[in-house]
């Protein structure tokens, strides 16, 4: 079974066109790593409430259709599942392009 959801867990597109900035903000690295260390830890409760996850969670999520098709993908995750990221960058400043795979791919 394959399940796979699009979008970006940093997407603060209004920022990221009007920087156009190569280099990532301070605060999308911050929550880039985040979220990559609250998936790696299989906490997802936070996840769901990232609202209380403070300013760089609301930075990086101005709106939250692009962010919701990650905590469908997460419900999938097991407790012992392994977790791997991959093209993990931030583009334009505030677009996080990064993904995760959840369990070993056959």
């Amino acid at each position: 079974v394959l399940i796979m959801g699009s979008g970006d867990w940093v997407h603060n597109l209004r920022l990221a066109i009007r920087a156009q900035s190569p280099q990532p903000f301070d605060w999308a690295e911050r929550f880039n790593e985040t979220v990559k260390s609250l998936i790696a830890a299989n906490d997802h409760g936070q996840l769901v409430d990232w609202m209380s996850l403070g300013q760089d969670a609301q930075l990086s999520i101005p709106t939250d259709e692009h962010y919701l098709p990650l905590l469908y993908v997460l419900g999938a995750q097991g407790q012992d599942d392994e977790v791997t990221f991959f093209n993990d960058a931030i583009e334009l400043g505030a677009i996080s392009m990064t993904g995760v795979v959840i369990g070993r791919p056959s």
